[in-house]
């Protein structure tokens, strides 16, 4: 956080103000002459100082000047962490871990660890909703749910709604089950500055060949 005074003037321009300042200290001087020359000197003083300091104050209303102090504070975005834990992410593929456990595996060592650097980070789980995730004790047993990224990632838009949101990284295996389109969510939270980014989980192997055992359909096509 840092902060500063700024001293400035915001009313007549300077220019303005002196040539006046300057006209009203002649008029005031002659008048000083000719009015109270017969009056005791002690008293011709104090109305000296008085109509002098009149005339400050007149100059200083025109100008009106401010003092303004500015502060600054950095403030860290807003990351969110969304593990999905839909129920395709318990398939173990060719590894000892499931989807799910990779993918909290990777958010605890890689993810996180990297995005604390420059943010403050928040991470949740998701499936047709979405929760809080604490990485140091992650579910054992996943909810057999599926994956609605509209609902998801709308609830934690509107959550944050007040909040300065850098990004979201979703960790998932990039399938959505059920719920609508979520591109008009995405483009609002990328409209707020804040970008989605996807890690896909999912089988490490190279995919199998696929072949086609049958076609069913009319023999003439028009």
């Amino acid at each position: 956080m840092s902060s500063g005074w700024q001293w400035k003037f915001t009313g007549w321009p300077w220019w303005a103000v002196l040539l006046l300042a300057l006209a009203g200290a002649w008029a005031l001087l002659r008048l000083h002459r000719q009015e109270l020359a017969a009056l005791n000197p002690k008293i011709r003083r104090t109305l000296l100082w008085l109509r002098g300091a009149a005339l400050v104050l007149l100059v200083l209303f025109l100008m009106e000047p401010s003092l303004t102090r500015t502060t600054t504070e950095r403030v860290l975005p807003l990351v969110a962490v969304v593990v999905d834990q839909s129920g395709s992410m318990a398939v173990k593929d060719e590894s000892l871990f499931s989807r799910y456990e990779r993918a909290v595996r990777l958010a605890q060592q890689t993810v996180v660890p990297a995005l604390q650097k420059n943010a403050r980070v928040k991470t949740f789980v998701m499936d047709t909703s979405l929760a809080p995730l604490d990485l140091s004790h992650p579910a054992k047993v996943l909810p057999n749910r599926a994956t609605d990224f509209e609902a998801s990632l709308a609830a934690l838009a509107r959550n944050w709604s007040q909040e300065y949101v850098g990004g979201v990284v979703l960790l998932t295996d990039g399938r959505q089950t059920s719920g609508t389109d979520p591109t008009p969510v995405i483009r609002g939270l990328r409209a707020r500055g804040a970008l989605l980014s996807g890690i896909m989980i999912g089988n490490p192997g190279e995919p199998p060949d696929a072949v086609v055992a049958e076609v069913s359909g009319s023999s003439e096509v028009f």
